[in-house]
């Protein structure tokens, strides 16, 4: 079992790899190419986490500890109160983004192309010839 774990790995990297070298980036960060009957790509995850610290202190800069923040043991965000204020403007989504803590991980994607029927062209040729 641990040498198939090993195997699968060792091919997952190899076919990233091959994705970020000849495949084409897609607007998400993920890499794919067209390997003959199948579409192989390097597949990015993103995951958002708020930077506790530097959201605390811009929601004090804006008079928006109150609304955003719930005081418990310790300094809690309310997202909803924060995307509330993202949304009305009274933060910006670049004051936004500098709060969030962005991870991204790849997976490998392995898909079979799918065939294009076949567009039986000879009663279109027919009608268009009886037309002139």
């Amino acid at each position: 079992m641990k040498l198939l774990d090993t195997t699968k790995k060792t091919l997952a990297d190899r076919l990233k790899e091959a994705s970020e070298l000849i495949g084409v980036k897609d607007s998400k960060g993920s890499f794919y190419y067209d390997a003959g009957d199948f579409m192989v790509g390097k597949v990015a995850k993103k995951s958002v986490s708020l930077k506790q610290e530097d959201t605390i202190k811009l929601l004090k800069e804006k008079g928006l500890y109150k609304k955003c923040v719930e005081v418990q043991k310790v300094e809690v965000i309310n997202e909803k109160a924060l995307e509330d204020s993202v949304k009305d403007g009274t933060i910006t989504q670049e004051e936004f983004e500098a709060l969030c803590d962005v991870k991204t991980t790849y997976s490998v994607s392995v898909q079979k192309v799918e065939e294009m029927p076949e567009v039986d062209t000879s009663q279109c040729l027919k009608a268009a010839s009886r037309k002139k």
